[in-house]
């Protein structure tokens, strides 16, 4: 019988939290110790999903701890390079949050930093477990689709106030891009499904909705217009409540991507961030055929219960439907993070190095980067860099 795994959390903010618990449930492994910058909000998110461990904020702390198998990293966006780089330094076994860092360099050293240590690094693509998209790359691989040609790709995301403009997400200095924070989970699955990477990009975008000329400070509960304001935030255990229309907002809302990958293959991705609903629309063809996702989705009445997937045929086969009940929305992600982190605990467990894994985590950050620069730059051509040398 493998012994229980003993995790830490750097970084315990609603996600950090939300990993321990799957940790937990597991029974593959134990807390034991747990860091965060804002102590207080932490012990907020760890008494709302039950959690009980030791919480400081210093890294190097909890990283001193000897006994420690393996190391969560679920801190800010531009804190993951130097967070999980000292993680495999301190001889972890690392789970990085997605996206694996905010730049191409950040990433290049993080898979550099994995080489030297001999460390296992996972970035938390939770999607890849999603039976949908299991299904999806299965149906691909197997050729059912003939020569993969095009990939479209739409993400309506419904609640982007809230998620990402109301906080530090909206700054470019600490996301540089919801093509990050939001777009790697596509990026990737384009990439997991089709089996080839992206090799060049352009891309348009810009703000159309949020952002403007409201007080840096100006806080949902202290605005004059938070009883009719379609932004506003007055949940008192919510901590994103800065105005989503301030004036240091620098992030796009709308963007659209072309990405000519691998193979020929081209594929274009679009998301925007004030949708009335949020769920995700994926269409794969091929020479022989097509297949097109119908997602659980959030819209203003109601929920759509089943995710559905379909694919067509330019011959005389019948069309195929698959059927995925949906799941209980606590499980997160469809219950692809139970999944996610019962694997990387497993692999863990038996000590094995996913050197592919933190590949793909570059190159999906390569696609939203170059395509952040050139929406901002003239809508020019970018082409991937070489993976590093390690």
């Amino acid at each position: 019988m493998q012994k229980q795994l003993r995790i830490g959390i750097v970084g315990v903010g609603n996600r950090g939290a939300c990993l321990a618990r799957n940790v937990l449930d597991s029974g593959l492994a134990t807390v034991v110790g747990g860091m965060d910058a804002f102590p207080e909000q932490a012990r907020k998110f760890m008494q709302y999903h039950k959690l009980d461990f030791p919480l400081s904020t210093s890294r190097d702390a909890l990283l001193a701890d000897r006994l420690l198998d393996g190391v969560i990293v679920a801190t800010p966006d531009d804190c993951h390079a130097a967070d999980a780089c000292a993680a495999l330094r301190a001889g972890k076994a690392v789970f990085c949050e997605k996206p694996m860092a905010i730049s191409i360099e950040d990433c290049d050293a993080m898979l550099r930093t994995q080489s030297e240590t001999g460390g296992a690094l996972r970035i938390g693509f939770n999607l890849r477990f999603h039976p949908m998209i299991r299904a999806m790359r299965e149906i691909v691989q197997a050729g059912e689709l003939g020569r993969l040609t095009a990939v479209w790709v739409r993400h309506f995301v419904g609640h982007g106030g809230n998620f990402y403009f109301q906080d530090w997400h909206s700054l470019k200095e600490r996301a540089n891009s919801l093509l990050l924070q939001k777009a790697t989970h596509d990026f990737d699955v384009i990439h997991f499904v089709s089996g080839r990477f992206t090799r060049r990009v352009v891309a348009l975008g810009g703000r159309a909705y949020y952002g403007g000329d409201r007080p840096n400070d100006l806080t949902c509960p202290a605005c004059d217009e938070r009883f009719t304001c379609p932004e506003a935030m007055l949940d008192s255990d919510n901590y994103r409540r800065q105005c989503a229309f301030r004036k240091e907002i620098d992030i796009e809302d709308n963007e659209m991507v072309m990405m000519e990958m691998e193979d020929g293959i081209l594929a274009n991705y679009s998301q925007c961030q004030f949708t009335p609903d949020y769920h995700r629309s994926y269409v794969f063809i091929g020479t022989q055929g097509r297949l097109e996702t119908f997602m659980t989705q959030h819209r203003r009445g109601g929920w759509q219960r089943e995710d559905r997937l379909e694919v067509l045929y330019r011959d005389l086969r019948p069309a195929k439907t698959y059927h995925f009940p949906a799941v209980n929305a606590a499980e997160g992600h469809g219950g692809a993070d139970p999944l996610m982190v019962r694997d990387w605990l497993r692999c863990v467990q038996t000590g094995e190095t996913d050197r592919d894994n933190p590949i793909a985590g570059r190159q999906s950050v390569a696609v939203g980067c170059l395509a952040a620069r050139s929406l901002r730059g003239g809508n020019a051509w970018e082409k991937l860099p070489r993976l590093p040398a390690t």
